[in-house]
């Protein structure tokens, strides 16, 4: 299970991510993107018109003949300066590697636009794909691709995208699939990630995070003097999960396998983190209402 295509997070620069010859890649936690949710950026000019410009997964998502997965993203274009709707689409690939049927993805716009298209790595501020679908007979891998096709030649070209999965859905799940950022070739980022197969969190106030500075007191009465420490400081998170039996299971045998680090999306700020079980935060019920029950757990979180 989980997101099969390749180096999702963008932690690896742009390894897994191909585009076309006129683009350049890049990896973007600043404007497009910030810490713990970047955005990969393609940029650069065309050279003829009509000339499409193109970013893929290099690295295709394996899929099973019947299998059905659910593919998302966040995606944002600019031409010369101006926001331009994005095409997405997934080519299904037989084993031969020859393209068997290009499935064209429905663009929703973005939910919020007032300050602009596709910023600071905020999934409300791009226009988003979510869409389920069944490998086609052949298939054996899917390619994700998105693209613009200028009229002119010369036009500056601006492709982002945020947060791209083809992932399995579980069987008897409707509601949508939780992010993970997928395969890594870097050995260091190999690392478990939570089970998309769990529910979404039910919110509550952001966890209490460590100081992120040192306060000393001068000479001179009136406010301590500060040092920073870190821009990012570990987070402690404390989330409650409904869980049927089934998935109480799941989540009580991911917290036995996993003792150290995994790959987790805090909640409410969207951001990839470095998540570990608390010392005394394994799942624990609060709350029993029949088939569904409140699991809550505590976690120490850090940016990716």
């Amino acid at each position: 299970m989980g997101n099969r295509l390749t180096n999702c997070g963008f932690l690896d620069g742009a390894i897994g991510w191909g585009k076309t010859a006129q683009l350049t890649l890049s990896v973007d936690e600043t404007v497009r993107g910030s810490a713990g949710r970047a955005a990969l950026v393609a940029t650069g000019q065309t050279t003829a018109a009509n000339q499409t410009q193109a970013l893929i997964s290099a690295d295709r998502a394996v899929v099973s003949v019947g299998e059905v997965v659910e593919i998302s993203c966040a995606v944002a274009a600019m031409v010369n300066g101006v926001v331009t709707p994005v095409a997405v689409s997934v080519a299904w690939m037989n084993a031969d590697g020859g393209q068997i049927a290009l499935s064209p993805l429905t663009v929703r716009p973005a939910q919020i636009e007032r300050h602009g298209v596709g910023l600071k790595g905020v999934r409300n501020t791009y226009p988003t794909v979510r869409q389920r679908m069944a490998a086609p007979p052949t298939a054996t891998t899917a390619e994700l691709r998105l693209s613009v096709t200028p009229a002119i030649a010369g036009a500056t070209v601006v492709l982002s995208l945020l947060k791209p999965q083809i992932a399995p859905v579980p069987a008897g799940r409707t509601e949508p699939l939780s992010w993970e950022p997928g395969l890594h070739a870097i050995p260091d980022l190999q690392l478990p990630a939570w089970p998309l197969e769990l529910r979404s969190f039910d919110l509550g106030p952001d966890g209490e995070p460590l100081a992120s500075g040192i306060e000393f007191q001068g000479e001179s009465p009136g406010r301590p003097s500060q040092r920073r420490t870190g821009l990012s400081p570990a987070r402690q998170f404390a989330g409650a999960v409904r869980c049927d039996p089934y998935e109480r299971a799941l989540l009580d045998d991911f917290w036995q396998a996993t003792p150290g680090d995994f790959w987790f999306v805090e909640p409410a700020s969207d951001r990839l983190c470095v998540a570990r079980f608390a010392t005394d935060g394994q799942p624990r019920m609060t709350e029993d209402r029949g088939e569904v029950s409140t699991m809550t757990l505590d976690l120490w979180l850090e940016t990716a």
